[in-house]
């Protein structure tokens, strides 16, 4: 690799990548749990159920049809219902499953598929070119819950799901970042970060856990 960081990229697979002997111990992808999909049902919002979003559709339908008055209104409300109860959860779902993640004895590896195309890319990070990994959770679950209950609100159903504080991202640290010829994004917000990540992961801890103990190993 000389003065590179990361092997040249492949398409399609990740065993284009190990060498003699090499596995893959752990393969995952970005959690498909947020605001808007909860891994299930599509929702047009934190608390809203599909029944609530044909019926409010259905509504917004009967406007337009009938009430020649207000077609703009009509048009504006079933064209908002149809983005934030559908449109936006299947682009949020298909972005996060485009994205893969692996680890092996010696590398991390990331695979890239753009959303709605076959286009597919792969990169290496060596453990031997990573500085150091840090943990940051997504949702910070106890500080949201006291901000509902200070404003004597009531707290989200999302922010009641199981194992939702153990959701995090991995922000990797290498020894020469101007060298990594790839980006990531927050995958909620979709800013660019600043050093690779590996984004959104259930159990993120154990995942960062392995990181560590596959980098001791090459040094010991």
């Amino acid at each position: 690799m000389n003065q590179q960081i990361l092997d040249t990229p492949f398409k399609d697979s990740f065993f284009y990548f190990l060498e003699k002997g090499e596995t893959i111990i752990w393969q995952g992808q970005p959690s498909l749990v947020t605001p808007y999909y909860d891994g299930n049902d599509v929702r047009p919002a934190d608390d809203y159920d599909n029944h609530i979003f044909w019926s409010l559709l259905i509504m917004g339908m009967v406007f337009f049809i009938f009430i020649k008055q207000i077609p703009i209104i009509a048009f504006v409300y079933f064209f908002g219902l149809l983005f934030f109860g559908k449109i936006l959860p299947s682009w949020v779902r298909n972005k996060k499953t485009s994205i893969r993640y692996a680890i092996t004895q010696k590398q991390l590896l990331f695979q890239f598929k753009k959303v709605w195309s076959n286009n597919t890319t792969c990169y290496s990070i060596p453990f031997s070119k990573i500085k150091n990994i840090v943990v940051i959770a997504t949702y910070d679950v106890e500080r949201i819950k006291k901000y509902f209950r200070e404003a004597e609100q009531p707290i989200p159903d999302f922010y009641n799901k199981e194992g939702l504080d153990k959701i995090g991202t991995i922000f990797i640290g290498t020894h020469h970042p101007e060298l990594v010829p790839f980006e990531t994004k927050d995958l909620n917000t979709n800013n660019k970060r600043h050093q690779p990540t590996i984004e959104l992961l259930d159990n993120v801890e154990e995942v960062a856990a392995l990181i560590k103990r596959q980098i001791q190993n090459l040094r010991y």
